[in-house]
């Protein structure tokens, strides 16, 4: 009996790639059967033809579960060199950094604020990560955890203006940049929703327009405030703005699907008129 299965999975076997993998799959299924053939034989059947025909057929469309076997194993393979590749490509791209600040440190002896070349270089790798994921889950159609990489990769990139402005520039006023950085997460996001097709996307474009206003308000009042200039009030109004357009927004909304309901409403109507005058 077990010359038998070892010929059957031979021969089954020969359909995919003769991989360490697969041979260890191979010795398993043997094993496998074996032991069912043992548990027949103990439930009181005795024709050997009959024991293999029915383990065998146990085993389904063997076939088509190789072939997915062949391709999961080739999918986690390509995933563990893509994986081992970019790790690699990471600890390069560190080491490149770290040669370019030190060689920069020593030739201009100038230490501060050079050391922005590896937080730079840091932070430009946390973007090209978030970005690669923000690709992926778009594909994969997982748009809230896509919306999530977005976020993720506007951050560094907020934070690589600021150390600019603020360490290599001396530029007053600097911290601004993450209130800017506030509205432009809050802009890119409603704009992904809206591709989305995101269920909350009209609730969320009010909360966007009072955000990206309310962050101009504050950064014009403080940016302006630096040249004597004060425009706190009137520019308040463009806080209020942002409510009265948030409102309008709630009422064309609420119009908007009255209408379709009340057009969907009419077509019903017709349909079941139509049945009743010619259904018996």
């Amino acid at each position: 009996m077990e010359e038998r299965f070892k010929s059957y999975l031979e021969a089954k076997f020969k359909q995919i790639a003769p991989t360490k993998a697969a041979m260890e799959y191979r010795k398993s299924l043997l094993i496998k059967l074996m032991d069912r053939a043992q548990e027949l034989h103990i439930k009181g059947m005795s024709d050997e033809e009959l024991i293999y025909g029915t383990v065998i057929t146990e085993l389904g469309d063997f076939d088509a579960e190789l072939r997915d076997y062949e391709n999961r194993t080739l999918k986690r393979d390509v995933n563990i060199k893509i994986a081992t590749l970019c790790a690699t490509l990471g600890a390069m791209y560190l080491i490149v950094i770290v040669a370019i600040y030190l060689i920069v440190g020593f030739v201009t002896r100038v230490w501060h604020p050079t050391w922005l070349i590896i937080a730079v270089g840091i932070l430009i790798a946390l973007t090209a990560i978030s970005i690669a994921a923000c690709v992926a889950l778009g594909r994969r159609k997982k748009f809230v955890a896509m919306r999530a990489s977005i976020v993720g990769a506007e951050i560094p990139i907020g934070v690589t203006v600021f150390l600019f402005l603020q360490l290599a520039g001396g530029v007053k006023g600097s911290f601004m940049t993450f209130l800017a950085l506030t509205a432009v997460i809050f802009i890119i996001d409603t704009v992904a929703a809206f591709a989305s097709g995101s269920r909350f996307r009209w609730i969320e474009l009010p909360i966007c327009i009072e955000t990206v206003l309310v962050m101009l308000y504050v950064i014009l009042g403080l940016g302006l405030s630096y040249n004597g200039i004060n425009i706190w009030h009137p520019a308040w109004l463009l806080c209020l703005g942002g409510i009265v357009a948030a409102l309008v927004q709630i009422i064309g909304v609420v119009v908007i699907r009255a209408r379709e309901k009340k057009r969907e409403n009419s077509d019903d109507c017709t349909v079941i008129d139509e049945e009743y005058w010619t259904k018996w």
